[in-house]
């Protein structure tokens, strides 16, 4: 009797597992810029998708680059006039773009699921 009541609730919280964050959308990553040598590099730390991608602009140039959490990815090509954003899913080009800091940026977004 015990061991039934135990699997039930086992088996019941089963599909509650993956929904800790609810539908909502959360990302941590760490970019380090280097505008000398034109480069960034993105370190996934925290993505609700499972991974981080980056979109990053200047001018008429584009680079995208992706990284799986745990790991990080980088891009050529980057300039003081350069602007990015990241998200959890690829990022459209009608993004929030913001201006690239020299040196470490931290980018961390939270959201709440829609109703």
């Amino acid at each position: 009797m015990r061991w039934t009541v135990l699997a039930a609730m086992v088996l019941g919280a089963l599909p509650l597992a993956g929904c800790g964050s609810s539908g909502g959308h959360s990302l941590h990553a760490t970019l380090d810029a280097d505008k000398e040598a034109g480069t960034v590099t993105m370190m996934c730390t925290e993505s609700s998708s499972g991974t981080c991608y980056g979109l990053f602009v200047d001018g008429v140039n584009i680079a995208r680059i992706t990284a799986a959490v745990g790991t990080s990815a980088g891009t050529s090509g980057i300039t003081d006039d350069t602007r990015f954003c990241l998200d959890t899913t690829e990022p459209s080009d009608g993004c929030k773009l913001k201006p690239l800091a020299q040196g470490e940026q931290i980018v961390r977004q939270e959201r709440a699921p829609k109703a």
